[in-house]
């Protein structure tokens, strides 16, 4: 499934006729389900996650991510290339997204370690980076990513595995791997 949906607004309606009934989750802010019912039916330009580009700009420091904002930390959002799904957040420096841009692997700071964390460094678990956002206002960042093995490092797939439903907390996937295992592993 390589392809780009339209964008569709919460007031435009699609008839029923085009709405293939396939059992998927929305908990995980899973999109595939959407993007296959517009694909099949309205076509596709062959690039999954790749838009139209609109206009083309050099790098400058107007449109890089803002250091100078956060105390030099910027939050980053890794999602999957493919799925969408939000994978998990975490912070980085200059020198990180340098190296993410450079290395085209997803290098974030760990701010408990004080130092740069590479992601799958000790766990195996990497992000190749297919794509690298920047807001609006130059303060996030959004690597959508080909995630290998688990995201998360309690052993899910992604660090969003658990949801709140009124008093309760309800966890929503399934574990890839023991954390005590795969770190412990990697550690010799």
């Amino acid at each position: 499934m390589n392809c780009v949906a339209p964008l569709v607004t919460p007031k435009q309606v699609v008839p029923t006729s085009r709405i293939e009934t396939k059992p998927r989750s929305l908990r995980g802010m899973h999109v595939p389900f959407l993007v296959h019912v517009f694909c099949s039916q309205y076509g596709c330009n062959g690039k999954m996650g790749r838009r139209n580009v609109k206009d083309k700009r050099p790098m400058t420091n107007d449109n890089l991510p803002d250091f100078s904002r956060g105390e030099g930390l910027l939050p980053a959002i890794a999602q999957d290339a493919d799925s969408g799904d939000v994978l998990m957040l975490a912070w980085m420096n200059r020198e990180a997204f340098e190296e993410t841009q450079r290395t085209g692997r997803a290098v974030y700071y760990s701010r408990s370690r004080g130092r740069l964390w590479r992601k799958g460094e000790e766990s195996g678990h990497t992000q190749a980076v297919v794509g690298i956002y920047v807001d609006c206002d130059a303060d996030t960042i959004l690597l959508k990513v080909r995630q290998q093995g688990a995201a998360c490092h309690e052993g899910y797939r992604s660090c969003f595995f658990r949801e709140l439903d009124g008093e309760e907390v309800n966890v929503v996937a399934e574990r890839l791997v023991d954390p005590n295992t795969v770190y412990r592993a990697h550690d010799k």
